[in-house]
């Protein structure tokens, strides 16, 4: 092997032990701060609940107009629960309606609720002062005085009101493989408890019917041993408790006003995205200097990275559009109605693959028809501009999601950059030398772009995991860099073009 190559080798095997140190086989979601980025005043859900595949009722709950308790600003969850057992051949009816207390923490502030089961009528009537919950509820018409030592940082939970089992999962760190912990308070009962829970997967899954969700599989251990599906927007979607043989499902959100939103991309998450942003840079460097060799003293090489970077621009206007438009009226439907899921998402993932190529390679052929690039820079322009494009693709995507931190989003940033460079220099090796192949290098790179963003339908479908995805992507990107220094250094330097 000459040194060329073993340097080479040795560059590709710290992007590895790059990616490698950051990988932690885990999809993450950091929870929310305040209650109001979750609801807002006027907002309806609605869960339909299922005993032993027979709808016995459901849970209303709407946000009212904030109050003050305890000096708090409290949220109001106006709750309505209405369940007749009467359809599973039980002789029993549930209703409770009244309001649930929080703070903008999402912590337990207190409880006004009628309570009704069969044709007894009870009242709870709860509230924070201080350190403790105190008030009373009612057994026979009597009061029976509550006065309870319970921490400002407990959440509350009681069975069957799963607007609060959301709250607590929207204001909770989630990472796939790791514990889910929460400090409950019972009102009904006025007992402590833990939410213990184990979030087992990030995964693209039936919901009920035709419906279709990426969720959070959380598998809840107590106060009740139950499944939970939660969606990124932090919906609580469904609901499975095998033991009771019971099933709930989300069926209605209905904003009646806008929903608060975290505030725009602004300074503040310019700085925290700095790391990330920095990754990409040195990434994007490394992998030119695998090809670049003297070229770092031409002018032309920081011109084409720049380009790079300045037309990565056409794809956010035409790429990105695109998609989203193809995600909406093809491939949703085409799921819903029961067609194969990897058919549907070749759709949205190979006009990617099209302009991005379409770019590249029509951007080398401007620098080759403009005299800025001689022929035999050609293939190292193309690593440059392909980097720089590539750089901003990553950080644009890391800005869109908000994506903090070194995970497996930094390693499949990571993978598509090598492959830019890579691809970039290829596809300008046979613009420059052989052109009579060119179309085939170009078909390659159309598959083998559009095939990165096809590999999540395999996530999506249960049918790979996350750790597994990104490391694909991440080894795809390391064989194109290889294949693209091998034909640079070999076949370039043979021609007898070899950069000045």
């Amino acid at each position: 092997m000459s040194n060329t190559l073993k340097r080479d080798f040795l560059s590709g095997l710290f992007f590895l032990l790059l990616a490698v140190s950051s990988v932690n086989g885990q999809d993450q979601m950091k929870g929310l701060e305040r209650v109001e980025q979750f609801r807002s005043p006027g907002e309806i859900r609605y869960w339909s609940i299922e005993v032993k595949d027979s709808v016995v009722g459901g849970l209303r709950s709407e946000i009212g107009s904030p109050i003050k308790i305890d000096g708090q600003n409290a949220f109001v969850f106006g709750q309505k629960l209405d369940l007749d057992f009467s359809k599973v051949g039980q002789n029993r009816r549930q209703k409770i309606e009244g309001d649930f207390f929080v703070n903008s923490q999402g912590r337990y502030l207190g409880d006004s609720k009628s309570i009704g089961i069969d044709s007894l009528s009870e009242q709870l009537e709860l509230r924070r002062q201080g350190d403790s919950i105190t008030g009373y509820f009612t057994r026979g018409g009597s009061q029976v005085r509550q006065n309870s030592l319970v921490e400002s940082d407990r959440f509350a939970f009681d069975l069957n009101f799963y607007d609060e089992l959301e709250l607590i999962l929207a204001m909770s760190d989630l990472k796939v493989g790791e514990h889910l912990e929460a400090k409950l308070m019972e009102p009904q009962t006025m007992l402590k408890a833990q939410l213990t829970g184990f979030v087992e997967d990030f995964v693209y899954i039936n919901i009920y019917g035709k419906e279709y969700d990426s969720v959070f599989l959380i598998n809840i251990f107590t106060p009740q041993n139950m499944f939970a599906l939660f969606t990124r927007d932090r919906r609580l979607v469904k609901v499975d408790i095998p033991d009771q043989k019971t099933k709930v499902y989300q069926d209605l959100v209905k904003k009646q006003q806008q929903v608060y939103q975290p505030p725009s991309f602004g300074l503040i998450h310019f700085i925290r995205l700095i790391p990330n942003y920095a990754a990409f840079l040195i990434v994007s460097i490394l992998s030119c200097l695998l090809f670049i060799g003297r070229g770092y003293r031409w002018k032309v090489s920081y011109l084409s990275y720049l380009s790079g970077v300045s037309l990565f621009w056409l794809a956010v206007v035409t790429q990105f559009p695109l998609q989203e438009w193809i995600f909406k009226e093809m491939f949703i439907p085409s799921v819903r109605s029961g067609g194969s899921i990897f058919m549907a998402g070749l759709l949205p993932a190979l006009p990617v693959g099209l302009i991005q190529t379409a770019i590249v390679s029509g951007a080398l052929l401007m620098i080759q028809k403009s005299d800025l690039g001689k022929r035999y820079q050609l293939p190292i322009l193309g690593a440059v501009f392909g980097a720089g494009f590539a750089m901003m693709e990553a950080a644009y995507l890391d800005s869109l999601v908000f994506r903090t931190g070194f995970d497996l989003g930094l390693l499949e940033r990571i993978s598509i950059i090598l492959f830019h460079a890579a691809m970039g220099s290829l596809i300008g090796y046979f613009l420059a030398f052989n052109r009579r192949q060119l179309w085939l290098i170009l078909l390659v790179a159309v598959l083998l772009n559009s095939f990165y963003r096809y590999l999540p339908i395999f996530v999506q479908s249960q049918s790979m995991s996350i750790s597994a995805s990104a490391i694909i992507m991440f080894c795809l990107g390391f064989g194109v860099q290889v294949a693209g220094t091998i034909v640079q250094k070999q076949k370039l330097f043979r021609s007898g073009s070899e950069p000045e």
